[in-house]
This record gives C-alpha cells, structure tokens and sequence, in this order.
C-alpha cells in the first residue's frame, strides 16, 4: 500500500462512476490534470497552426454561407406579418371568417423564430471564430502555459480515448493530441 500526502487531480468519465445507458461503465482510464493540460496546451498549439494557414479562407467561407442565406429575412418577415395581421384586423371588423389569417399568422412567427435562431447560431460562430482569431494573433509562436479561462471560452468538449484525445472547438474545429 503506497500512500502520498500531497492531493492528485485526476479527470475520470461520468459513466465510470454511475453506469451509462446501455448499462456498461467506462473502461478508459484515469487521466492526470497535468497530462490532460499538456494535451491541451498542444490542441491549442495545433489549432494556433492550422488557422494560421487557414484563417483567411475560414473566414471568407463563413462569410459566404451567412450572406447565401436562403429564405426571407427577418425584416421580410417583419413586413409579411404586419400586413396579415392588418388584414386580419380588417376581416374581423367585418366579420369575415380569419381562420386562415390567423394560422397564416402562426406560420410567420414560427418561420420568423427559425430565421431569428439561425441568425443568432450566425453571430455566435462568427464570435468564436473572432476568438480564435484573436487567440492566433495573441499567441503567433504557440501556447506555453495552460489558460484555463482560453478553455472555457473556446472548447466545447474533450473525448479521451486510450490512445489519444480528441478536442472539439465551439467553431466545430476537431483536433486530436497523441497521448
């Protein structure tokens, strides 16, 4: 029995603990808070590479699918749904049927719903984006140390397999670090 008095932060899979669905526990080992920083420092210093080559085309590719955006825009929705809605106003002054109008109503606020979270999916890549940008232009010669508020902002998930792991940016970015 070996017994060390100084604490170790080790980083385990939720299922290891409690079982998963298909009702197996996790098999992969322990990983060490140093060797996971390491791993991460290396992610970073791996995406700092690939966006320093690629970082103009990323971005003119970005800017490409939010300007072909299909579909009507929201101010185009906007107009179409005070016009039905005036015409809705006016057909029940008359007391004319508005079944119609008021499932055409429907129909435009839930498109308009849908066009209103695509746009802010949009400006939410566009700040990640911007980020690591920012990160590149900060860091030209690579990361030294661990930031742990860098991994916060710009990580979405990170999968350890045995052999390696995977880290998965909010820009949809996947690198894999050798472990």
């Amino acid at each position: 029995m070996w017994y060390r008095p100084e604490k170790v932060a080790v980083w385990r899979c939720a299922s290891r603990i409690r079982r998963s669905k298909t009702g197996r526990r996790c098999i992969i080992r322990n990983v060490k808070e140093p060797l996971l920083k390491e791993a991460t420092v290396e992610a970073f210093n791996q995406l700092i590479e690939g966006h320093e080559l690629a970082s103009k085309q990323i971005k003119a590719n970005i800017m490409k699918v939010i300007k072909i955006s299909k579909g009507p825009t929201l101010d185009q929705l906007d107009k179409q749904l005070e016009e039905v809605q005036m015409k809705l106003i006016q057909a029940a002054n008359q007391h004319q049927d508005c079944d119609a109008l008021t499932q055409q109503i429907m129909d435009l606020r839930k498109q308009r719903e849908k066009v209103q979270n695509c746009e802010t999916d949009k400006q939410a890549k566009l700040h990640t984006l911007d980020e690591i940008n920012k990160l590149v232009e900060l860091h030209k010669y690579g990361l030294v140390d661990f930031d742990e508020g860098l991994v916060r902002r710009l990580v979405e998930k990170i999968t350890i397999f045995q052999r390696y792991m995977e880290f998965t940016f909010k820009d949809g970015e996947v690198i894999r670090v050798n472990m």
